[in-house]
């Protein structure tokens, strides 16, 4: 670094990674030391342009990977790549969302580079956990309201999936673009389309990224995206009880039931001349942030994020949600 005039945070500025990644990749106390990956490896020799002697010399230094030529070593394995995704959904789900962001930006790159950027076919193998990444970032898209940028991923995704070979990729999407109005016309009939497949689809409940609902949840918030678009209040209001008694008979998640009442108050709130539901809708809101609130002391006492207690950990962009409905209803009582 050095030689090359690069230090720790222009590096790090280079590479996408935080200054004291590449603190810890340096230091001098073998206990503390985290070793680059042989992909991570393969950007810093790009970026200091090392040649094929420096590169071995840094692997020879190494106690996790092997001395090997790494110089054309490429694509990486797909193994590698799942683990970087199974990373980033556990930083999701530990409300780390710019972290999950960041793991799931890297493997986009990494098959960006080595084949759609190079206009080579995406292989098989690499195809799902292509679909994962883009997926996991078009979800980020919209919970940072990154409008473009999903929109952008929704048509890459487009370009794969399929109810055949992806079909949890394929309902993600198309429930996604539809929540993010990328659908103007036909909505209901579009969403009537989806609640049929979804429920006609065997095989929905296999594992999956953690981001896209099994079928259980998927119909009642079909339900709730009906809701948003009918005539009448009292017309929503039959449709989001519906949802919420499928919700408890079948899934019985706190965060789903609290996204739903989340939902239930934004879609009272739309109804702008109708101020006699205002106190019913701020109820509703105000028992969704103590759900979430419930989940999040159950998940503190657990202590940290495992796979047997992923539907304890909350999310805090519903937490925000449920918090700007109420400061809008606050608003609109004049209470500021």
């Amino acid at each position: 670094m050095v030689e090359k005039g690069c230090n720790t945070i222009s590096l790090a500025r280079k590479l996408g990674v935080s200054p004291s990644t590449v603190s810890r990749w340096i230091t001098w106390k073998e206990e503390e030391r985290l070793m680059p990956s042989p992909v991570m490896l393969s950007k810093i020799a790009k970026v200091l342009n090392l040649d094929d002697n420096e590169i071995k010399e840094i692997l020879s230094k190494t106690r996790t990977f092997p001395t090997f030529e790494i110089t054309g070593a490429f694509p990486p394995e797909p193994e590698f790549l799942s683990i970087i995704l199974k990373d980033g959904d556990r930083h999701l789900y530990e409300d780390r969302l710019k972290v999950a962001y960041y793991l799931y930006m890297f493997v986009e790159d990494v098959l960006n580079y080595f084949f759609i950027i190079n206009g080579k076919e995406l292989k098989n193998e690499f195809l799902e956990i292509y679909l994962h990444a883009e997926t996991a970032l078009a979800y980020l898209d919209s919970v940072f309201h990154n409008l473009n940028s999903f929109k952008d991923r929704v048509e890459k995704i487009e370009k794969y999936v399929n109810t055949e070979n992806f079909p949890e990729y394929y309902f993600f999407y198309r429930f996604f673009a539809l929540y993010n109005n990328l659908y103007p016309k036909n909505t209901k009939e579009i969403i009537e389309k989806i609640e049929k497949e979804a429920i006609k689809y065997d095989g929905f409940d296999k594992e999956r990224p953690i981001y896209i609902h099994r079928k259980e949840i998927l119909v009642p918030l079909l339900k709730v995206c009906r809701a948003s678009i009918c005539s009448s209040l009292l017309e929503a209001d039959t449709l989001i009880s519906s949802a919420i008694d499928e919700v408890e008979r079948n899934a019985k998640t706190f965060y789903t039931k609290g996204s739903i009442l989340n939902a239930w108050g934004n879609i009272i709130v739309s109804y702008k001349n109708d101020k006699t539901n205002l106190r019913r809708t701020i109820n509703l809101c105000e028992e969704a942030l103590k759900m979430i609130g419930k989940m999040q002391r159950e998940f503190e006492k657990k202590g940290a994020w495992s796979e047997s207690n992923k539907s304890l950990i909350s999310h805090l962009p519903l937490k925000y949600n449920a918090l700007i409905s109420l400061a809008k209803l606050y608003l609109r009582k004049k209470g500021l």
